[in-house]
């Protein structure tokens, strides 16, 4: 299989990944615009389950990519590098903006220790970690089996949180003293994305695949519209990567993906358009938040909404992808500055 034919897939995932993460950060101003209604509370369920695989499926793509040959400290600490300089200018932007009278470099440096500046710069606290995590994976990773990656896989990241959401369902609670011990939930994602990576191509797992994904969503937004039919509340039981529906909708999507996109070899020009815009994904992970409130504050785009707030939503995710992707393809033509992005 040659290299273009694998990595499309990872391609089309890093898109779709990054599309989810527009979605989850966007989502909410459908109530803004139109209110809460049982329409709009159904819309944002399906949305919402959607969206809430974004994160796995980027630490998934990072598994692949990074697990299949030892890399040296070096090259570890560059790639914490390229992580923590963005990390810095953009918590820079947040603090300043939010503390515009008051600011100062101490007080700054000691709120970004204790939290993310914006809630979406968690990720990157996150992958900094993981990525001094991934030499010593990736050893234990190298001389395991697929037999041993499918133990790893139902005993850390399926079993915990299938025993706490039976425990729950039968009004039980577990204590969490052996799961203390366990491998962190991204460090469980990031060796599915190389378990799955060696699941043979079968059209019997495609299509389990798609079952599994559809059930693991309905709960999800069952449970948002049965709240909000019963309370008149808005309150998302699954918003944690850690859920069981999470893992298994984004293990299913990663399969689906890789099923639908590994053997197929797109026209050059499309190829190409494709890895231009995969590429440009951690860029539009770092500025999307900005695009989305720029946007949403021009008068005429609150205006477009009123026609239809469901499809005008879509759209405007969409632009907003759009809009990013062209920002990040044109600053990574600046020297120096696309080893960042």
């Amino acid at each position: 299989m040659g290299a273009k034919q694998r990595y499309i897939w990872l391609d089309v995932l890093k898109i779709f990944a990054c599309f989810f993460v527009i979605i989850n950060h966007s989502h909410g101003l459908l109530f803004e615009i139109s209110g809460y209604t049982q329409s709009t509370v159904t819309f944002d369920a399906i949305f919402f389950s959607i969206c809430k695989i974004a994160v796995p499926l980027f630490v998934m793509t990072t598994g692949y990519l990074t697990l299949q040959k030892e890399i040296s400290y070096k090259k570890t600490f560059l790639r914490i590098v390229r992580i923590l300089v963005p990390l810095v200018l953009f918590s820079a932007h947040y603090y300043c903006y939010y503390n515009k009278e008051n600011a100062n470099i101490i007080n700054f440096i000691t709120k970004s220790v204790a939290n993310p500046q914006n809630i979406a710069l968690w990720y990157l606290y996150m992958l900094m970690g993981l990525y001094l995590v991934i030499p010593f994976i990736t050893k234990i990773v190298m001389h395991s089996s697929q037999r041993d990656l499918s133990f790893f896989m139902l005993a850390f990241l399926i079993a915990p949180p299938a025993l706490y959401l039976i425990a729950k369902e039968m009004d039980h609670t577990i204590n969490s003293y052996i799961f203390s011990s366990f491998f962190h939930i991204s460090v469980c994602y990031l060796v599915a994305g190389i378990y799955l990576s060696r699941l043979k191509l079968k059209f019997s797992l495609f299509i389990t695949s798609i079952v599994l994904f559809v059930a693991s969503e309905i709960p999800v937004i069952m449970g948002i519209i049965n709240t909000f039919k019963t309370t008149g509340e808005m309150v998302y039981a699954f918003d944690n990567w850690s859920s069981l529906p999470v893992i298994v909708s984004s293990i299913s999507f990663f399969y689906i993906i890789r099923y639908l996109f590994e053997n197929i070899s797109p026209k050059k020009k499309l190829s190409k358009f494709i890895q231009q815009v995969s590429a440009t994904t951690f860029g539009i992970y770092l500025i999307h938040n900005l695009a989305i409130n720029l946007l949403f504050e021009l008068q005429f785009v609150k205006d477009i909404f009123q026609l239809n707030s469901f499809v005008v939503l879509i759209v405007f995710q969409i632009v907003v992808f759009a809009i990013c992707s062209v920002i990040i393809f044109i600053l990574k033509k600046i020297p120096g500055v696309k080893w960042f992005l």
